[in-house]
Order: C-alpha cells, then sequence, then structure tokens
C-alpha cells in the first residue's frame, strides 16, 4: 500500500513554500506515494513535501506538472491507474556542469523539486550538497581560509584572495552547500570535501535557506545576535588584518552553536550550562597564539615578557588596547570577564560565600541590584555581550601607547 496519498487537483498550478502552513519546515521525501487526479490514480516513488510536525504532504508544482501530464495521457489510453517511478527517471540521475573533477553526491531531484531551487539560467547550480560537519575544522585550520558563523546555522568561508562560499547547518547538523558554489574552490579542497560528502537527506530548511533563497531573514534570538555581532567582528579581523583569525573552530563549536539556548526556567542549573555554554563559545575558542602573533610588532620588550602569560580575554583586552581606536577597552571587555566569572560561580566547585561573592560583582559591573534575579542577569549579559563584539568591531590600526597592567588569570 502506498505510503502517502495526495489528491492533486488537474487545474492546481501553486507553488509550494518549503516552509508548511503550519510554520514548520518541510522536507523533500522520495518514497512510494499515490497521487489521486480527476479519477486517475499515479503511485510509485514520487517526490513529495511532507512536514514531521502535521503530517501534511504536499506536490512540487514540477512534480503536479508531471502528474496532470500523466493522468491526461492516462484519459486518452482509457487507463485509470499508472505506475511510476521518478526516482529512475534521467532527471534523476542527471549530472550538472559544476566540479566535474571530483565526484560528489548530491540528489538532482532536490534542484528540480525543492522550492526556489531551480532557475532556468544556472542549471544545477543551486542543488544541495550535503557534507558531516567534520569538515569544517579542516577549513577553520586551512591557511587560506576563514570560517565565520554570522549565526548558529549560517555561515561563510573567506578565502584571501577575496572570494566566498556560504554554507548552512541543517536540522539533522548536516552542513549544506552549493553545487555551483563549490565549483570556486581547488581541486585539492574538493577533494578533501568528498572525503567528508554524505547523501541527501533532502532536508535543507534553515536560515541558510531562507536567506539565499527567499531573501528572508527572521528576527534573531538574543544568543544568535551575540554569534552574529562577534562574527563581525572576526569577519573585519579578516578583512583588515590580513585575514587574522579570531576564533578556532572544531566539532564542539559547531554543537555548541546549534544547541545554545536561552535558560526556560533560570534555575541555577540551566543558567550554568547557559553560560558554560557561552563562555566555550565566546572566550576559550579565542585563537590566543594568532593575536599574540599580530600583537608582537606593536609590544615593547618588557610588554612581550609580561604578556607570555596572558590567556585569552587578557590578550584580547591587550590587542585591543594596543590595536584600536576603542575609547575603553577595558569596560568594552568587561562583560566577557563577567561571563567568565559566572561560569566560575556556577559550574566550578567553590565555597558557596566566594559563588555569592562572584556573583553580587557580576550584578554590578552590570549595573543591576544585588536582588535581581538569574533571568534579569541572564539578559542584561547577552545584550552586553552583544554590544560588546560590536564596539570591538569599531576599530583601526593605531600606534603602540602605554597599557595598564591586566589581570593574566583569564
Amino acid at each position: 500500500m502506498p505510503q502517502q496519498s495526495i489528491i492533486l487537483d488537474p487545474a492546481d498550478e501553486t507553488l509550494e513554500l518549503l516552509r508548511c502552513a503550519c510554520g514548520s519546515w518541510s522536507r523533500l521525501s522520495l518514497s512510494s506515494a499515490e497521487v489521486l487526479c480527476d479519477g486517475t490514480s499515479i503511485s510509485g516513488f514520487l517526490p513529495f513535501l511532507v512536514c514531521d510536525t502535521c503530517r501534511k504532504s504536499r506536490l512540487p508544482r514540477p512534480v503536479k506538472k508531471t502528474m496532470q501530464a500523466l493522468q491526461k495521457d492516462a484519459v486518452l489510453k482509457g487507463e485509470s491507474n499508472i505506475h511510476v517511478d521518478i526516482t529512475k527517471m534521467p532527471m534523476a540521475k542527471k549530472r550538472f556542469a559544476f566540479c566535474t573533477k571530483v565526484n560528489l553526491k548530491y540528489a538532482p531531484l532536490d534542484y528540480f523539486c525543492i522550492p526556489g531551487l531551480e532557475r532556468p539560467w544556472d542549471s544545477g547550480f543551486l542543488t544541495p550538497v550535503f557534507f558531516s560537519i567534520e569538515v569544517l575544522p579542516y577549513f577553520q585550520n586551512h591557511p587560506g581560509y576563514v570560517v565565520n558563523l554570522a549565526s548558529d546555522t549560517y555561515g561563510t568561508l573567506y578565502t584571501k584572495d577575496g572570494g566566498y562560499i556560504s554554507f548552512g547547518l541543517t536540522r539533522m547538523k548536516h552542513l549544506i552547500m552549493w553545487l555551483g558554489d563549490l565549483d570556486k574552490l581547488s581541486e585539492r579542497d574538493l577533494l578533501m570535501l568528498t572525503a567528508h560528502n554524505i547523501d541527501s537527506d533532502h532536508d535543507i530548511g534553515s536560515e541558510f535557506y531562507e536567506g539565499q533563497v527567499e531573501a528572508v531573514f527572521t528576527e534573531l534570538s538574543l544568543e544568535q545576535r551575540i554569534v552574529r555581532a562577534q562574527g563581525a567582528f572576526g569577519e573585519k579581523l579578516v578583512k583588515e588584518f590580513a585575514s587574522l583569525r579570531l576564533l578556532q573552530m572544531d566539532k564542539e563549536a559547531v554543537d555548541l552553536l546549534a544547541s545554545m539556548r536561552r535558560p526556560i526556567y533560570f534555575t541555577e542549573e540551566e543558567f550554568g550550562v547557559a553560560v558554560e555554554t557561552m563562555t566555550k563559545l565566546f572566550i576559550e575558542r579565542i585563537d590566543v597564539e594568532q593575536l599574540r602573533t599580530d600583537l608582537q610588532p606593536f609590544l615593547s620588550p618588557r610588554e612581550t615578557k609580561d604578556s607570555k602569560s596572558y590567556r585569552g580575554l587578557s590578550l584580547l583586552q591587550l590587542w585591543l588596547k594596543k590595536r584600536s581606536q576603542l575609547a575603553d577597552a577595558t569596560a568594552t571587555m568587561m562583560p566577557l570577564f563577567v561571563l567568565y566569572d559566572l561560569r566560575v560561580a556556577f559550574k566550578h566547585l567553590i565555597s558557596d560565600s566566594r559563588k555569592e561573592e562572584l556573583k553580587l560583582s557580576s550584578l554590578s559591573r552590570l549595573g543591576l541590584k544585588s536582588d535581581a534575579s538569574l533571568e534579569a542577569l541572564y539578559l542584561q549579559l547577552v545584550n552586553s555581550l552583544e554590544h560588546s563584539f560590536k564596539e570591538m568591531a569599531r576599530y583601526s590600526v593605531r600606534s603602540e601607547q602605554s597599557v595598564a597592567p591586566l589581570d593574566a588569570s583569564r
């Protein structure tokens, strides 16, 4: 028995959207289905859009046209039942004129059937190609590329020659890029990608799809806004400081970006998890060695010696003081130091008195009263972190100047 039964009006030419009417993303399914069109039953393996939330199934417009043509042909032949398998038709096996030197796996039916991808002037360009997220660290550590995540599911690969390639992270945490964009890469890098290439699961609903195909940019969460602001700062470093890299990228970072969420009940446990995640993303990923190397020409011998013990936050603060025109780098960095202290307070094994001391100090530095709730503390923290990274992005090179001693323990 067919798994799905879909009724199709023979005059229906509606362009279906990838987002379902219920608000959830649909995915393309290539499975057994039956289409009932004006008394004719067309069954077999068909591409259709299915929403896993409300279970509604819909036909993409190209499939509607194919089904309607088959129905008309069946009427002429006096048939009422037709069996088809679109997955075996030539369009399902087509290879596009991109990345022809490597054997990338992709599903041509994605291009033809996912709404918004097929274009008459660039056959196959917007074919989604799927990869394991383990490939991201390769590009992060590659001297010719810089990875920038502007939100938790939408990013860009920048090249030293000024080029860039957008990529997305799907609901299943797969990395997707457009086939046409991949054609810009060297054969060596394409071979590396091919080793991490996976079969399409036909599910591309994401910020990447919305931004690239529908040109719709939904309002970001508070947490995503920090990622975007940090990404903008990192992008500016890449463009203006010879591809200076702010952040390191690994699989854990990708997972954390996808799972970063605002606490629901604002218990101490939830709050601790949230600040620990943000600490790992916004502090522990700072590429200390890149900053240290870039900073050396601007330091005196004594400063160079003193800075050898500096860790992420202290080194970034020194870099801002020596290489920026921020009026007060110390004040700009303050929310990050608060974040570090809150992680210690809520996730480290310390005495109750020390925990309370760090909490009160954090509240005070963020301009909150000592009896403010954890929710108020969290909201003020995330807003302050976004503001900090925006301020960091407002810099330009400046000459060497005196620098106040820093607390190098952080």
